[in-house]
């Protein structure tokens, strides 16, 4: 039985919230001094220059605060006592982000699952366990695909129907209203798709996918989200704990020799609802101030309640895996 664990404190995430806090603040008071700038034509080239300088000093601090993030979340994160460590210098990290950024410009975003390909198999490649890095087999043109049908039709139908509401019927707004769910549930699908495509993982000779049923895999996701809406977001933090285990229920880890590795999770909803309930409110009344705190405390609960178990060879499979088509 393989445990984990997670060793980040807040206080040591603390500091690079603040200079984002501080970052944007000055993104804010940059536009707002470039809106009080005379509107001459030498002054309206020099309110680009400070839109485009205030742009761009966001960036850098941001790509360089998110690197140091992700560093220290990996390094944090512990199984049977032996840390993940992500081997990765800031130059790389920093390359590979803007030159993904300027390829996104320059093809009109076309190339965003691309670079978001990139970007997780940057991520995984540089980390390792036990001297051996994980490798991520999503492909860029099957992201593509989900995103046009999933995400990129039903957006653009709405808004095309919405501007099409020039003269309001009941006829209309039933069709709108019918629209709008149908585009609401191939969001939910989208995401179900993007979370299969993300769970695509080789360890050594271990593979990691998840294994499930697209259809019942949608009707949960799409229940657990319609509670959170009804219940005005109360329900949330239960929905979170759920998803987590449906997931991990759902997700095969095997190897070339057939031994098979069962994710078990060892949560109470009740418990999980009250715990995580009380690390999202800090979070609110504070203003954010406690949000790195509640950021590690919320990972370490769950990181903690989530076990691998080893199954011989031969032994059956859990009933709860569920094999896709």
């Amino acid at each position: 039985m393989m445990r984990f664990d997670f060793k980040l404190k807040g206080e040591k995430i603390w500091y690079l919230i603040l200079i984002l806090v501080l970052v944007i603040s000055n993104r804010y008071f940059t536009n707002e001094l470039a809106k009080k700038i005379d509107l001459s034509d030498y002054n309206n080239i020099s309110k680009a220059l400070l839109k485009i300088s205030g742009i761009f000093v966001f960036g850098i601090i941001n790509i360089i605060l998110s690197f140091l993030i992700i560093k220290n979340i990996i390094n944090s994160i512990y199984l049977n006592d032996k840390s993940f460590v992500f081997l990765v210098q800031l130059g790389e990290y920093f390359w590979l982000v803007v030159s993904s950024t300027f390829l996104m410009i320059i093809t009109l975003f076309i190339y965003t699952p691309f670079y978001i390909r990139r970007y997780v198999k940057f991520i995984s490649s540089n980390t390792y366990y036990e001297e051996k890095n994980f490798e991520f087999n999503g492909k860029g043109e099957e992201l593509l695909g989900i995103m046009i049908f999933l995400l990129v039709i039903p957006y653009v139908t709405i808004v095309v129907l919405s501007l099409n509401l020039e003269e309001i019927t009941p006829m209309k707004i039933v069709l709108f209203a019918l629209i709008f769910f149908i585009a609401f549930i191939m969001i939910v699908s989208y995401i179900f798709y993007y979370i299969k495509w993300l769970i695509n993982f080789i360890y050594s000779d271990i593979e990691i996918r998840l294994r499930a049923k697209a259809k019942q895999s949608i009707l949960f996701l799409l229940g657990q989200i319609l509670l959170t809406i009804i219940t005005l977001f109360i329900y949330l933090p239960a929905a979170i704990i759920k998803i987590i285990q449906y997931i991990a229920d759902n997700i095969r880890i095997d190897d070339y020799t057939d031994k098979i590795y069962k994710i078990n999770t060892e949560f109470t909803i009740k418990e999980s609802w009250k715990y995580l309930g009380v690390q999202i409110l800090l979070a609110i009344i504070t203003i954010g101030i406690y949000l790195p705190w509640a950021y590690c405390n919320i990972i370490k609960y769950i990181l903690e309640r989530i076990v691998i178990e080893k199954k011989e060879p031969g032994t059956q499979q859990n009933s709860i895996i569920i094999e896709s088509n």
